[in-house]
């Protein structure tokens, strides 16, 4: 869960950059978004640590609420990595 909603987060910041865009490549930028979390839900269904975390910036973070960030893709493979026993149901993302 802590995962899934750490996910949320990255993609809502994701997206949040396509707001300002003319319309043309504000639905370039969509189908782009769009691809990149149905990826990015794929990964987390297959629960692949290194494939998420390879998913973020070198000096990339992910956050859950209240808790500090996870900074850099081996520090968020660890954290993952925490998560091997669970089984993700459903991953679903869609862009707004």
């Amino acid at each position: 869960m802590k995962a899934c909603a750490a996910a949320c987060i990255g993609v809502a910041a994701l997206v949040a950059g396509c707001a300002d865009r003319p319309a043309e490549s504000t639905s370039h930028a969509q189908a782009q978004a769009a691809r990149a979390l149905q990826h990015y839900a794929a990964l987390l269904r297959e629960r692949d640590a290194a494939a998420i975390a390879g998913q973020f910036a070198p000096g990339g973070s992910m956050q859950n609420a209240g808790q500090p960030a996870i900074t850099g893709r081996e520090a968020i493979r660890r954290f993952l990595d925490g998560f091997s026993g669970y089984r993700v149901l459903a991953a679903e993302m869609s862009v707004v």
